[in-house]
């Protein structure tokens, strides 16, 4: 099957690092050598999941297959780890490749925060429309009992009311989230001189809301993290200190669009 050069651009960005998590070899580096025929693409196979969750902040995938083989490799478990967790590739596109294909799996990948479902055997047809479904990022929903892509895939634009499904109440609970968090940074950024060690105690408290808060915004999740990272040791109100504060709240206020 040849690639049309529009498709093969349109899917570039997101093919270019590809984490695939498969104990079969043979079968990994099928699906890589797929990929490359959609687009120049550099893969990265690993085994397991256990090494893939501790890789995956230092590969930076731009995409991630992971095989999902009840009572070999699970899959659904891989993908909320990797949801909940405090590293930038958390929000990365998963598509979840098995030959399980049953109600209760297809079901269990959209709750872990699955964003495709791809049913073995496939072909390159099939493997390339997943991979253009996640060209455009979904929202992200922080919730306490599901964290991921929008569970949504094809949203209506016919209905006009006020929103009901429970994702939508997710949303509104996230961005309220990131309103009081970046209220927070505000008035922290002009009291830093006032009340430093208030300052510092406030955002300690709320250092683990600091990712959710920015990471749609984008470039600032890492930023995010390595605020929370470093308030996560002690930290003195010394001058030197709030200048390095400072900076990193500001550098995190100035990717906020404005309103």
């Amino acid at each position: 099957m040849s690639v049309d050069p529009k498709l093969s651009r349109a899917v570039a960005e997101r093919v270019a690092r590809v984490m695939i998590i498969n104990p079969q070899a043979p079968a990994a580096r099928m699906l890589a050598t797929q990929l490359r025929d959609l687009a120049p693409s550099e893969a990265t196979i690993i085994a397991d999941t256990a090494t893939a969750l501790k890789a995956v902040n230092d590969l930076n995938p731009t995409l991630i297959f992971v095989e999902h083989v009840p009572g070999e490799i699970d899959g659904l478990e891989f993908t909320r780890r990797l949801r909940r967790s405090m590293t930038p590739p958390r929000g990365t596109p998963v598509i979840l490749t098995t030959a399980e294909a049953t109600a209760a799996v297809l079901f269990g990948a959209r709750d872990a925060g699955v964003h495709e479902f791809l049913r073995k055997p496939f072909n390159l047809g099939d493997l390339t429309k997943r991979v253009v479904a996640v060209i455009t990022p979904r929202p992200w929903i922080q919730a306490e009992n599901y964290v991921g892509p929008d569970r949504r895939r094809f949203n209506s634009g016919d209905y006009k009311g006020p929103p009901k499904r429970l994702s939508d109440k997710r949303a509104r609970e996230t961005a309220t989230v990131q309103k009081a968090v970046l209220t927070l940074l505000r008035h922290a950024d002009a009291a830093l001189d006032v009340s430093p060690e208030e300052v510092i105690t406030a955002l300690k408290t709320r250092a683990d809301t600091l990712y959710p808060a920015f990471e749609s915004i984008p470039g600032a999740g890492a930023l995010a993290v390595e605020l929370a990272t470093w308030l996560d040791q002690p930290i003195s109100a010394g001058p030197q200190v709030r200048n390095q504060l400072r900076q990193k709240i500001q550098a995190l206020l100035a990717l906020v669009p404005e309103s």
